[in-house]
């Protein structure tokens, strides 16, 4: 019973994301088109070399005047060659031809939304090896299927959801069945094949293999092999297939448009927290708990709470020196999608540390944070491009006569700010921070961890 009611419950998250991404249904836009022109030409062509598909028009009453411009390697330009490589990694084209083969545009779609669900069901199992409580596991899964920035990118074709499922995925591989050969081997599989997906994952695999390795020489001196001979083919793949097409081996030099020195890291990490616009907390109010609950459990289960940061904290820094924070034409918050999942235990512990009328702040957040999906749903908003304000409070000033948005600061795309008094609410904000992270800190001192016993290891 209890598993048909766990696939109840997957299956509603499933046509609720689908449901939301055929009624809002964006355009295909930023580099959507470009990866569906690579599944198209893997099912028609038998191939990858996308020269004829450009040439050819094959997208065009999808995405007219679909321009291969900064989605192919430079040297196939200069040299006119008679093959064009996208700079897009084969991993997601991979995964969604299946459903391409069978429905075209919806199946890929399809595809997508059922690999965000798969995240919904790895994010609880991940939730419950943390916490060992089922309750708080499926709650925790409920708020990020809650939250904007999952569920408006769920459905669409961006590679960030398919790596936050493989980084759970190996998390879980790691702290459950370390000790198997077969998921060893399927360890270095997943990894390898992130890798695929995009190159920014190297910054996520190596924590990985280096956590696996750890827990394997500490307890019984030896080094896993075996996930080793999972990783290395995809991975040579991957570099020889990069210098054949492109004539680097460094894949980051064939991003042309990446920028790490625009603005400081100062103003990246509050644009990516704070910004009225883009901010992931703004948008996402209930993630405020994050902070709260990191002291809770670090002092619960510290040695998950340590490993999570570890490989998450390469992405971190990458993406804090990365002038294109705000993930240009593409849902709000994307690019944190990758490495969020991994702190939703913090959640977890908020709600359970904070008792009576304390509980009323997750309640408020959620509520809020559940008023500000529905919004963006019903009105079908478009995705934040070059807008001076948030649609979202405009709509909230023409309602209540107030403008909340001029309490935060507000960036342009290139990092500056534009609000006025723009430093003095940046610091308030991470003021705010502070203070739930102090609020956590006291609550831990009283917190008492879950007395639920351990699920079954292999």
């Amino acid at each position: 019973m209890k598993t048909l009611n766990n696939f109840i419950l997957l299956l509603a998250c499933f046509f609720i994301l689908l449901g939301i991404r055929l009624y809002v249904n964006q355009p295909l836009s930023g580099d959507e088109p470009h990866y569906l022109l690579m599944v198209y030409s893997l099912s028609h062509d038998k191939d990858l070399n996308l020269k004829n598909n450009y040439l050819n028009k094959d997208l065009e009453s999808l995405y007219p005047n679909l321009s291969p411009v900064n989605q192919i390697g430079n040297l196939q330009v200069e040299n006119n060659s008679i093959k064009w490589y996208s700079i897009h990694g084969v991993g997601l084209p991979i995964l969604l031809l299946p459903g391409f083969l069978i429905a075209g545009e919806l199946g890929a779609i399809i595809t997508m939304v059922f690999i965000s669900t798969v995240v919904l069901w790895l994010t609880w199992i991940w939730v419950f090896d943390v916490t060992k409580n089922k309750g708080l596991a499926t709650l925790s899964s409920i708020i990020l299927l809650t939250c904007y920035s999952f569920n408006g990118l769920a459905g669409y074709i961006y590679p960030d959801i398919i790596i936050a499922g493989i980084t759970l995925a190996a998390l879980i591989i790691i702290h459950r069945y370390s000790n198997n050969l077969l998921y060893q081997f399927i360890f270095g599989l997943i990894i390898g094949f992130m890798i695929l997906v995009h190159f920014k994952s190297l910054a996520v695999a190596l924590p990985l293999f280096l956590v696996l390795i750890y827990k394997q020489w500490s307890k019984h001196r030896k080094i896993p092999w075996v996930s080793v001979v999972g990783f290395l083919p995809l991975a040579l793949f991957f570099f020889i297939s990069t210098y054949v097409w492109f004539g680097v081996w460094n894949p980051a030099t064939i991003y042309s448009g990446l920028s790490f020195t625009q603005a400081s890291v100062f103003f990246i990490v509050s644009g990516i927290l704070f910004d009225s616009m883009r901010g992931i907390l703004v948008n996402n109010p209930i993630l405020l708990l994050i902070p709260l609950g990191l002291p809770i459990w670090f002092k619960s289960n510290r040695e998950k709470l340590l490993i999570a940061a570890f490989v998450a904290l390469p992405s971190i820094l990458i993406l804090a020196n990365f002038g294109e924070w705000n993930g240009g034409d593409s849902p709000t918050g994307r690019y944190i999608i990758d490495i969020l999942p991994i702190f939703i235990p913090a959640i977890a512990y908020s709600i359970s540390a904070l008792k009576k009328l304390k509980r009323s702040l997750p309640i408020l957040l959620y509520l809020i944070t559940f008023f500000i999906t529905v919004d963006f749903v019903l009105i079908k908003r478009a995705y934040v491009r070059f807008d001076t304000r948030s649609p979202l409070f405009i709509q909230i000033e023409r309602h209540l006569g107030v403008a909340l948005d001029r309490f935060l600061p507000t960036f342009s795309t290139k990092t500056t700010i534009t609000s006025n008094h723009g430093l003095i609410k940046i610091i308030l904000c991470y003021v705010a921070l502070f203070m739930l992270f102090y609020f956590g800190l006291k609550l831990s001192k009283s917190f008492n961890n879950f007395k639920v016993s351990d699920p079954a290891r292999k």
